[in-house]
């Protein structure tokens, strides 16, 4: 959502003219590639401590696939039918490329969309028959904790 930033004029009683600005433009999130091919744009920035490769997180998460740049049938979600929060050290083996460095620099409260690429994700042999061969994955992660 843009919001526009404009000037009112309003006269009072005896005709000063006093100025009053709305909100401020809120800046559009920026997508971000990085050199591997992950894309991930940050929704909601959080608070304090950087997440990093060693660290143990609990997160949300909802994945979708991947249909030309768009959200297809929901594939998963932590939230659904119960919450239940996954937790995992950042930079372990088993998880999926895109995974490890999409939640990289994310902040307690973060909320970020990662685009995998296959290469990232699955890859060409997918994990039939939930995620088809060479499969796009979006992913909205939602950091809740990092414990220290």
């Amino acid at each position: 959502i843009i919001l526009l930033a404009s000037t009112a004029v309003i006269c009072g009683k005896n005709n000063k003219v006093k100025e009053e600005m709305t909100e401020k433009p809120k800046a559009e999130p920026t997508v971000v590639t990085t050199g591997s091919g992950l894309k991930y744009l940050d929704l909601k920035t959080g608070e304090g401590t950087e997440a990093e490769n060693g660290m143990k997180v609990k997160v949300h998460y909802t994945l979708w696939l991947d249909v030309d740049g768009e959200k297809g049938r929901v594939i998963d979600s932590s939230r659904e039918p119960q919450p239940t929060p996954f937790p995992f050290t950042v930079g372990m083996k088993g998880l999926i490329a895109g995974w490890n460095e999409g939640v990289l620099g994310m902040r307690v409260g973060g909320l970020r969309r990662l685009m995998i690429p296959h290469a990232l994700g699955y890859g060409v042999d997918g994990r039939p028959p939930v995620v088809p061969g060479s499969a796009n994955l979006i992913f909205e992660i939602e950091l809740l904790e990092i414990e220290q």
